[in-house]
């Protein structure tokens, strides 16, 4: 069994396992079709840490991005993480830098999912 519900500003449904915790193993990689990402809008990588009210997480940015800055969108039932940044105007390496951050939610995350603003993906605790 599972709730399937969608957020008003992602394109795909949200899953959640309508069963115990311990009832269940990890949960495969998703396979996620691409889609079109405004300019300086940049994905979060994996979560690092979640302690009450804040998430620290890595977000995926280029090697001459600048003006990194953290975005967070909290509901009831969903936490969406992400970032924004100026792109560099010059030549610039083609390569991924994680870029650790923090968000400060209004209220403890509690079970509510963390998802990936770019992906929609759920993220999880990793390391780099």
């Amino acid at each position: 069994p599972a709730w399937l519900f969608t957020v008003e500003e992602l394109t795909t449904p949200v899953a959640r396992l309508a069963v115990a915790p311990d009832a269940v193993t990890d949960v495969p990689e998703p396979v996620l079709l691409p889609r079109a990402v405004p300019d300086g809008v940049v994905g979060a990588q994996h979560l690092q840490t979640v302690a009450g009210h804040r998430i620290s997480y890595w977000l995926g940015v280029g090697a001459c991005d600048t003006d990194i800055t953290p975005f967070v969108y909290e509901r009831d039932d969903v936490v969406v993480v992400g970032g924004g940044v100026t792109r560099s105007a010059g030549v610039c390496t083609d390569q991924l830098k994680l870029q650790p951050v923090e968000v400060t939610l209004e209220s403890p995350l509690g079970a509510r999912p963390v998802l990936d603003v770019v992906t929609g993906a759920p993220l999880r605790i990793g390391t780099r």
